[in-house]
């Protein structure tokens, strides 16, 4: 896959991606959206992007159905592991 050469189609190519994989929302969310602008404003190469676009979506289809990984814990967020304290 060629790199697009403006923003826009970068993003678009993102999403589409991201849409075509499987156990995704029909539509991208705006912050779905905000990543894909997010890899093209820190230089991520598409091809990149793609695979891991695809290594994720190949995880999420073979974690077990209870959610934990191959140690018995259930894995971290990618989006961020900021944990608020319930002592508040």
């Amino acid at each position: 896959m060629s790199e697009p050469s403006h923003p826009a189609s970068y993003i678009a190519a993102i999403v589409t991606l991201y849409v075509e994989l499987p156990d995704t929302p029909l539509r991208a969310s705006v912050s779905d959206q905000w990543l894909a602008r997010r890899f093209h404003d820190d230089g991520v190469p598409l091809q990149v992007a793609e695979t891991a676009l695809l290594l994720g979506s190949l995880r999420r289809l073979i974690r077990p159905a209870d959610g934990t990984g191959a140690c018995g814990r259930r894995p971290a967020s990618m989006a961020g592991s900021s944990r608020r304290s319930s002592s508040v």
